[in-house]
């Protein structure tokens, strides 16, 4: 019989030329509590040694190599064809997690209620602390996206 250990999410990192960034991104979601997570690394032909770095620091990481750039949109669908959760966080390798349960209230707002189908998170600015004014536009209508770049 076949053990298999179910995730309570993937998350999607889509990586190019972000050895740095990945290593922050990866220590603090693996530092992250409450959650069987999995991660998925999708590879956008990379010239630095991000690939390396992973294998040596997070072997616990699912390393999907590219031969080619398949741009933002695409390579994130690749990383979807390897999730198994039912729950997806598609994460910028230039992300990091402040406390050890940010994903889990997440995760347990969404799961709270039926009705939300989606989240985004409020994004504090590294070098200033401030709000990233831009992390969050409104629901994206055609009047919402024409007035917010007049």
């Amino acid at each position: 019989m076949v053990k298999t250990t179910i995730k309570d999410i993937s998350i999607i990192i889509l990586n190019y030329n972000s050895r740095d960034f990945l290593r922050t991104a990866l220590r603090s979601v693996f530092n992250q509590k409450g959650l069987k997570i999995e991660v998925i690394v999708v590879d956008n032909n990379s010239t630095d040694d991000s690939r390396q770095m992973v294998k040596k620091h997070f072997p616990q990481v699912n390393w999907v190599q590219r031969d080619t750039s398949v741009g933002f949109s695409a390579g994130n669908n690749v990383g979807l064809s390897y999730a198994s959760a039912d729950t997806i966080l598609f994460l910028n390798p230039d992300i990091k997690f402040i406390n050890e349960t940010d994903l889990k209230k997440c995760y347990d707002k969404l799961h709270s209620d039926n009705k939300i189908g989606a989240l985004t998170a409020r994004i504090n600015l590294l070098l200033t602390g401030q709000i990233d004014e831009t992390c969050h536009r409104g629901f994206p209508t055609p009047w919402a996206s024409l007035t917010h770049f007049l």
